[in-house]
């Protein structure tokens, strides 16, 4: 096959995992770039040899960038209760990090956790690394679609956003806190003397690369990772090696490591038979969280056991939608709904189910029929007030974005549809 010597050089020098240079989905994307220069191996090998540009346009079509706004949504509760500890603390700066950040919706999500404990913006710096340039261009406009949400988001995060038409965009506010640049943390001095952070989120990027540069980019991480410091992986990368000096945090469904001071752990992921029974994983103890008012409360580090066993069944049909297993995720929901009865979360990911399937009438029955179970969703309302305004029926776009506004602990915000 004319692709095999591309795929050998992809193989050579890209650093990409080589399980994903098989298979007929990479031998059309390959062709269709070796098509843009007259189907010549050696001139488009040559190019891809000079034009960093091209790479990253051919990378971009292996390794598609999934990421959404409060993808895996724990994660974020779990980032809300280490920003509040540090802003109690008195930290005087926040500093972190999102790496292979696509077009921003992570870094962007990461700002607003940081505004939601208290951090004001100029005490705020968030870099947000990505070799893309056309990705990086979108994520400086922080305007998005439909497509960013496809799963809960959280009340207070609404406050945070401007709908425009059929797009929401990110607050100037939360921009502001992040700043985007052009970079391969493939390269050793990427991130040298870039630290320290108090949190870097480096999900769904260990997957796409090889051992060695996995490794690699793990050292990177650790070294400019504070003591104490956390580190965001995806759900699906068990692929750390088994000595370093970071251990899991017992959040469940957050995917979180902790910096720590002492001998290294073996880092093996906390659903491992070799792992249950021991110490291994060091559970992170429960912390207090400061609410707006002054006051404080417990964060709830697990779901209470009488809803644990559903809860999980909920988390993990979002991570197989995540992952583009639809089919299998609705086997699940309709398990879910059998054994526990209709209930707003279920629902509403439903809903985003049916709309990653292009079911745009289904998606619209479901989270109606979430929001009649609780009327207060920011997700469904936002979702229904885009598909409104998609259909041309702005008048009920209008009311679903102002009943999502009230639904955010900040109350109605002034925002010109």
């Amino acid at each position: 096959m004319i692709e095999a010597p591309i795929q050998r050089w992809l193989r050579e020098h890209a650093l990409i995992e080589p399980s994903l240079l098989s298979g007929p989905g990479v031998e059309l994307i390959i062709a269709q770039r070796l098509a843009a220069f007259g189907g010549s191996e050696s001139a488009y090998i040559a190019e891809l040899a000079r034009s960093s540009d091209e790479l990253d346009r051919l990378i971009a079509g292996i390794a598609v960038p999934e990421t959404w706004l409060f993808r895996y949504p724990r994660s974020f509760e779990l980032l809300a209760d280490v920003l509040s500890r540090l802003f109690a603390a008195g930290s005087p700066k926040l500093r972190m990090l999102s790496i292979g950040c696509a077009t921003g919706q992570e870094p962007y999500c990461m700002a607003m956790t940081a505004a939601h404990v208290g951090w004001p913006v100029e005490r705020v710096d968030i870099q947000a690394i990505d070799r893309n340039r056309d990705w990086l261009r979108l994520a400086a406009s922080g305007s998005y679609g439909a497509s960013s949400i496809r799963t809960e988001l959280p009340p207070w995060s609404i406050q945070f956003l401007d709908r425009s038409g059929d797009t929401v965009a990110v607050d100037p506010s939360i921009r502001a806190m992040v700043h985007f640049r052009r970079a391969d943390v493939t390269l050793p001095a990427t991130l040298r003397g870039e630290g320290p952070f108090d949190v870097i989120f480096c999900r769904n990027v260990l997957i796409y690369l090889n051992a060695q540069a996995r490794e690699q980019l793990l050292d990177s991480v650790c070294a400019e990772l504070s003591p104490g410091g956390v580190l965001f992986v995806g759900h699906a990368e068990q692929v750390l090696r088994g000595s370093m000096p970071l251990r899991y945090i017992d959040f469940p469904h957050a995917f979180a490591l902790e910096q720590f001071t002492g001998p290294p752990v073996n880092l093996l992921p906390p659903e491992s038979p070799a792992l249950r029974g021991r110490a291994a994983a060091q559970p992170v103890p429960r912390r207090i969280a400061p609410h707006a008012n002054g006051a404080t409360q417990p964060v709830r580090l697990a779901p209470a056991a009488s809803e644990k066993s559903a809860d999980i069944s909920i988390e993990t049909a979002r991570e197989l939608a995540d992952v583009g297993r639809a089919s299998e995720a609705q086997t699940m929901i309709r398990a879910i709904l059998a054994r526990h009865g209709p209930s707003a979360a279920v629902l509403e990911l439903q809903g985003m189910i049916c709309l990653s399937l292009s079911d745009r009438d289904g998606a619209r029955r479901h989270f109606e029929q979430s929001l009649y179970l609780d009327p207060l969703r920011p997700a469904a309302l936002l979702q229904l007030a885009l598909i409104c305004e998609k259909a041309g029926d702005t008048v009920h776009a209008a009311a679903y974005w102002s009943r999502a506004r009230r639904a955010s602990p900040a109350g109605e915000k002034d925002v010109s549809p």
